[in-house]
């Protein structure tokens, strides 16, 4: 006849380590939804900065191609103010020699009346 072997009630070490690793397990499970939740708030606030990122980019860009143009435009208006120097500059030189030149004209037309009238007779002046 096989023996029988009755049921016996845990022993009160059994429980002690059983309300242990519940305990332990309460504990991990409580720390385990600390770390999720720390986790979604970093998610949260890399995708808030990630966002920030790209509008500052954006802005950037935006800048940088404005500060672009206006060199441009700078260079554009400093051609055209040396090309207006240098045109000043030849007129300047164009009338300076037509003042040159009529200078020598009326001082040569000068002499040839002071010798026309030296050929005059003097009573007819």
């Amino acid at each position: 006849m096989a023996a029988h072997v009755s049921p016996r009630a845990p022993s009160a070490e059994v429980v002690l380590v059983n309300a242990g690793v519940a305990a332990s397990i309460r504990e991990l499970r409580g720390e385990l939804e600390r770390v999720h939740l720390e986790r979604k708030k970093a998610d949260q606030k890399a995708v808030s900065l990630h966002l920030l990122l790209q509008r500052t980019a954006t802005k950037l860009f935006k800048v940088t191609d404005q500060c672009n143009e206006a060199q441009r435009t700078v260079d554009d208006y400093k051609q055209k103010v040396s090309k207006l120097h240098d045109d000043l500059e030849s007129s300047k030189q164009s009338y300076e020699k037509m003042i040159e030149d009529l200078t020598v004209h009326v001082c040569n037309l000068t002499e040839k009346l002071a010798a026309k009238d030296a050929q005059l007779p003097l009573g007819s002046h």
